[in-house]
């Protein structure tokens, strides 16, 4: 343990620390929670964080492979939060903790960390990319993703063919809902196919996918576009917070690109969003380990989405 004036910095492994039942100052995103970290299959989980009043301002979770340290080990992003009201001090110093922790302690030959998109916390990511690159971590990787505000004017800012493929599905009866008893099987197959049809990527196994909907009934959901009870387009999203819901994923079907489901989808998603009192609709990353999607960044550009950067940074340990 290592006192920083008023915050005192702490490492234990995850199933020792979940015996604490300490609480946060910030609310966490869902991704570095203690009840969803063991879902990305390592046991070796360490958890760092900085304490004050009995209360967590800050925290990393390093996930330990062949003496290399990983914050996420399998997830759309790790990282480092951290009540926004923590000193800058406080933050720089708990980077050097973490990081002296884990050469001196753990061994480690080097650490991984991928933030979460800047748009998820502006100025905590503008503090935390800095104060990085300043304790020597480089920029291994940088994806643009896009994201929308959720009460900004959605249809006044979409493109006018979007607005035009919109008015076509909603005049041909395409109907939004929130599927309010899924069957995941079917919903991942649906997944599945239309990545595989565009060469996307499936990160999860269905085993995979199966147990973390079964383990988060309330923070995964399937939302969906129908033509006559047919399946036009669907999403997974999920609960990231309170203000974030992610559209994880997205998928078509071919039988119904005339009419850009997708565009309806997003549409419904903003309203569901907005009952929900969300504040941020995240669409992903449109880049794959950094190489851009034009396609699909036009795409989301045309629904007026914003961009943000997602970065991933590397030390080295001599």
């Amino acid at each position: 343990m290592i006192v920083n004036k008023n915050v005192a910095f702490k490492a234990l492994p995850l199933d020792e620390f979940t015996e604490i039942h300490l609480l946060p100052f910030f609310e966490p995103f869902l991704f570095n929670t203690n009840k969803h970290l063991p879902l990305q299959k390592n046991s070796t989980i360490w958890v760092f964080w900085g304490e004050e009043k009995q209360k967590i301002k800050i925290r990393c979770n390093v996930f330990v492979q062949d003496n290399e340290g990983f914050s996420p080990w399998r997830m759309s992003f790790g990282g480092i939060e951290f009540d926004e009201k923590i000193s800058y001090e406080s933050l720089n110093n708990f980077v050097e903790f973490v990081c002296d922790f884990c050469k001196n302690e753990l061994k480690l030959k080097k650490l991984l960390i991928k933030q979460y998109p800047f748009s998820y916390a502006e100025e905590n990511s503008h503090q935390i990319t800095q104060i990085l690159l300043r304790q020597g971590f480089t920029i291994i990787n940088q994806e643009l993703t896009h994201y929308i505000r959720v009460q900004e004017n959605f249809e006044a800012n979409l493109h006018n063919s979007a607005k035009r493929r919109l008015a076509k599905a909603i005049q041909a009866g395409f109907i939004f809902e929130e599927w309010q008893k899924p069957d995941w099987q079917e919903v991942f197959n649906f997944v599945a196919k239309a990545r595989q049809r565009k060469n996307f990527p499936l990160t999860m196994t269905w085993q995979d996918f199966q147990e973390t909907v079964n383990l988060f009934p309330d923070e995964y959901l399937a939302l969906v576009v129908r033509k006559n009870q047919e399946i036009a387009a669907l999403t997974v999203g999920v609960v990231v917070s309170s203000k974030i819901f992610y559209n994880f994923y997205p998928a078509d079907n071919p039988k119904f690109l005339q009419y850009s489901p997708m565009i309806l989808l997003t549409q419904g998603l903003i309203q569901f969003c907005r009952k929900q009192h969300f504040e941020i609709l995240d669409l992903g990353i449109s880049t794959e380990n950094g190489k851009p999607n034009f396609g699909l960044i036009r795409f989301k550009k045309n629904l007026g989405a914003k961009s943000a950067l997602k970065l991933s940074f590397e030390k080295q340990f001599n």
